[in-house]
């Protein structure tokens, strides 16, 4: 075939690029549950999940996105073993750590000298639609990844290919059935994740519409969001926090809670003060360690160095220094009560890249709800304050 001026099988076959084994890539465990463990174990938790690549050893320092909490491996536990020093890629176990950090489970561990996973709420996917209604935009769904689930919605479909007459449709407004779609999809909260070409266990996704699995795909690319800034900040005070010889648990421990965050917002004038400063002196007297944060003492104590009624850019550095602030104090281990003036779920996704968000409670007081803030307890006008005290006990697990 003189006009073939290819490679010859042999040296095609040469070219081919040796396959990379999963345990020979950088370590991927996404945190399943957490076990907590007293008497004998004194309170011990372990960290359970199944490694998806990689390979992990005792006294290992681990990084755990999106949290970006960091630890080091005390022990690796698995079933029917008595002594494990190391585990690899396809094994379930479980990990006790020798500072007991607070995680959730969807986060991921990972070694801190390998290649890192990305962080955002935004992200470049390519999905296959096989749900009997469209996938349209400004509906929210569900998104699993690894272990992880977070509530999403369309930002934007970039294309769409018609997978029966291979043709490409762009800007359309919803995804059919069997469409194969390029989109920008948004969480509610920042996840981890790898990039298909990088790590593609990690990069992949299911799309869940009424408990009902309706899509699927791959994340080509991350976007970046309005709180990036904030966790590359959070990174940084996590790698140079000074920390004290008293773990999180040794204070948990002695003071038989563990830190949370109340978050009280709402209209003016609807008692959201009055709720929390009762709130706060039923915990004291019930012998918690609790603490009452308005967020004026905030504003004219730290932040006077801000304007007042400034931009939306002044309004975001208040509401970062309160949640640095809300950090420190539930870092000593207190429940934290904070009153804020409505807050939009734009400034919740901020505090709760800055503090641990598994521990934070919103509550809004007040007939009607004026923004778009995700909480978890409406108390409204016709409520007398015992009630609102009744109903908040509930919410944050006090008997």
């Amino acid at each position: 075939m003189p006009w073939y001026e290819g490679h010859t099988i042999l040296q095609a076959l040469d070219g081919l690029e040796k396959h990379i084994k999963p345990e020979d890539q950088p370590l991927r465990l996404p945190v399943q549950d957490i076990y907590k463990f007293n008497g004998s174990r004194g309170g011990q938790r372990i960290v359970a999940g199944s490694i998806t690549s990689g390979k992990i050893n005792e006294h290992d320092h681990l990084i755990f996105y999106p949290s970006l909490k960091r630890s080091q491996v005390q022990t690796i536990e698995a079933f029917g073993e008595t002594e494990k020093t190391s585990a690899e890629q396809g094994e379930a176990i479980g990990l006790t750590l020798t500072e007991q950090i607070f995680i959730e489970r969807g986060e991921m561990a990972v070694l801190p000298d390998e290649p890192q996973p990305k962080i955002s709420s935004r992200m470049h996917v390519s999905l296959f639609w096989l749900g009997k209604q469209p996938m349209v935009k400004n509906k929210t769904y569900l998104l699993k990844l690894g272990t992880a689930r977070v509530k999403m919605h369309i930002e934007e479909i970039i294309k769409i290919i018609n997978a029966a007459e291979i043709s490409t449709i762009q800007h359309k407004e919803q995804v059919e059935l069997h469409d194969v779609a390029e989109c920008v999809l948004s969480t509610q909260n920042a996840v981890a994740f790898d990039l298909v070409d990088t790590l593609a266990e990690t990069s992949r996704f299911v799309i869940v519409d009424e408990y009902e699995i309706c899509g699927g795909g791959i994340i080509l690319a991350d976007l970046p969001d309005r709180n990036q800034a904030m966790r590359d900040e959070k990174q940084l005070r996590e790698i140079k926090w000074i920390s004290s010889d008293i773990s999180q648990m040794e204070r948990a421990k002695r003071y038989q809670q563990e830190p949370q965050l109340i978050i009280i917002t709402g209209e003016r004038k609807t008692g959201r003060k009055t709720l929390a400063r009762a709130v706060e002196k039923e915990l004291f007297e019930q012998g918690k360690f609790v603490y009452y944060l308005g967020m004026g003492s905030v504003v004219y104590g730290i932040n006077q160095d801000i304007e007042q009624n400034g931009s939306v850019g002044h309004q975001r550095e208040h509401i970062r220094r309160l949640a640095e602030v809300v950090h420190i104090l539930m870092d000593s281990g207190l429940i934290v009560i904070v009153t804020a003036l409505e807050l939009s779920n734009e400034d919740l996704q901020l505090i709760e890249t800055l503090v641990e968000n598994e521990s934070v409670s919103v509550v809004w007081v007040g007939n009607e709800i004026t923004t778009d803030v995700e909480i978890d307890l409406h108390l409204t006008d016709a409520l007398l304050l015992e009630e609102r005290i009744r109903r908040l006990w509930e919410l944050i697990g006090k008997d």
